[in-house]
């Protein structure tokens, strides 16, 4: 009988890490490997214009994301937040994502001016595309806090 238990006690971890990887690929499969990979799926674009300069805009979304982001869930990985500002060309980037188990990209955000006091915002982003967008638009029009 204690071989039947521990055979059954062995069986079942054995699927207890099997459906955990299971959970884990799953959840990571929503998400992009590198910012360019994140672009290359169109169905998860947003745009929309600010009357600001995209300097003003990239302030607004940075100094957000520092009052109103937490630390990192897990205890393993980091958090990935990237900011590349490239003021001779006025356009800049903000990666969002995390590393730990391969690195996963889920917010893209990219800012430029097209003209004096005009950004123009992309968005990609694989969770809650619209409510997420909307939160950022807030934030790049002026609109202070960290709620929705």
């Amino acid at each position: 009988m204690a071989c039947i238990l521990r055979f059954s006690k062995n069986q079942m971890e054995k699927h207890m890490r099997i459906a955990f990887a299971a959970v884990l690929v799953a959840a990571l499969t929503g998400c992009a490997a590198t910012p360019g990979s994140l672009k290359s799926d169109p169905s998860i674009l947003r745009t929309f214009d600010v009357d600001a300069g995209y300097q003003i805009v990239l302030k607004r979304l940075v100094d957000q994301h520092r009052e109103c982001t937490g630390g990192p869930l897990l205890p393993i990985g980091q958090v990935i937040f990237d900011v590349q500002n490239y003021t001779e060309l006025k356009t800049a980037t903000i990666t969002h994502g995390a590393s730990g188990f391969g690195t996963q990209i889920h917010l893209l955000t990219e800012i430029t001016e097209p003209a004096p006091n005009k950004a123009h915002v992309k968005v990609w982003s694989y969770f809650a595309t619209d409510r997420v967008v909307a939160r950022i638009r807030k934030t790049a029009e002026g609109v202070e806090g960290c709620g929705p």
